[in-house]
């Protein structure tokens, strides 16, 4: 049981960090960038290819969004993200696949052949159930990547031979479906079950979570990523806060970045906070807290934030 509760806790740091890259990345294209070295021929060629790439680059969009779901699932970024979250979850006898379907981002986790997966079905019920609003304000949050209406997400569970084990759906209207499940109160009741589960396997403290060799696995991954975005990201624990502490490794003006950031923070803070909740899935801890911090190149704090459980 513990490894299924620290595969959902590090799945959704990972969408966090996701979510996280995102607003600092957009955060540092909305400022002016490159310090008093950027010349203004470098300027024009930067905002030339901006230009390029709203004209149909690799969004595909004007807006500046993907097209389609099966194209933001297929991008660089989501799939560098899978790789990184696969080299933690192979130590776990799993990996996951992110594809999009339509309207549906499909998360697809397939056991390994030496994983028994007798009895699973009941404790991925439960674990889904209880986390269904980190789903939900998932799927709220895929329109504002994608030119998508009414988006969904979906998770599978299967087995090593392709079979389903359990799989759920989830929009962004509160509103879920559940295999094997017959109606929401079914899957209230396990959310029940999940909450009081006994707190034997957990974690005894956010700082030994955060140090996990499965936390800090992902993380290296992920800075491999954000490495091109002239970015960095520590996740460390202090008392009940889960601190994401991201460093911009080049100069940049600020101008306007804080305001940015605080934007792109409060605009997924429904998603911070259900992270902060699905802390005491995996740890010990009373009150979590998601902590978001950006800071300069010189170590100054450019934008922080605090998200409670909800």
């Amino acid at each position: 049981m513990r490894k299924i509760r620290l595969a959902w806790a590090v799945m959704l740091i990972v969408a966090a960090l996701l979510c996280l890259s995102a607003c600092g990345d957009s955060g540092k294209k909305s400022a002016v960038t490159g310090g008093n070295e950027t010349t203004e021929a470098e300027t024009t060629e930067k905002e030339e290819e901006t230009t390029e790439a709203d004209d149909g680059g690799e969004t595909g969009n004007a807006g500046g969004k993907y097209s389609t779901i099966a194209e933001y699932a297929a991008s660089d970024e989501v799939q560098a993200e899978i790789d990184a979250l696969n080299e933690g979850l192979s130590a776990q006898g799993m990996k996951v696949e992110v594809t999009g379907e339509g309207n549906q981002l499909v998360y697809t986790y397939t056991y390994s052949p030496d994983t028994n997966t007798e009895g699973f079905e009941e404790l991925l019920a439960e674990g889904l159930a209880s986390q269904a609003d980190t789903f939900r304000s998932v799927a709220a949050s895929i329109p504002l990547y994608v030119d998508v209406e009414d988006p969904l997400v979906v998770v599978r569970y299967l087995d090593a031979d392709g079979n389903e084990i359990y799989s759920a759906r989830f929009d962004s209207e509160g509103g879920n479906s559940l295999s094997g499940q017959e109606s929401e109160e079914s899957a209230s009741g396990q959310e029940t079950a999940a909450t009081d589960s006994p707190v034997s396997g957990k974690y005894s403290s956010i700082e030994e979570f955060a140090a996990s060799p499965e936390v800090q696995d992902e993380i290296t991954g992920i800075n491999e990523s954000l490495e091109s975005q002239g970015m960095t990201v520590e996740v460390v624990g202090e008392g009940n806060k889960l601190i994401y502490n991201y460093y911009y490794t080049e100069l940049v003006n600020q101008e306007g970045l804080g305001e940015a950031l605080e934007e792109g923070l409060t605009a997924e803070a429904d998603t911070f906070s259900d992270v902060a909740a699905s802390i005491s899935e995996a740890v010990d801890v009373e009150n979590p807290v998601v902590v978001v911090r950006y800071i300069d190149a010189n170590g100054e704090v450019i934008h922080s934030q605090e998200f409670p459980a909800q």
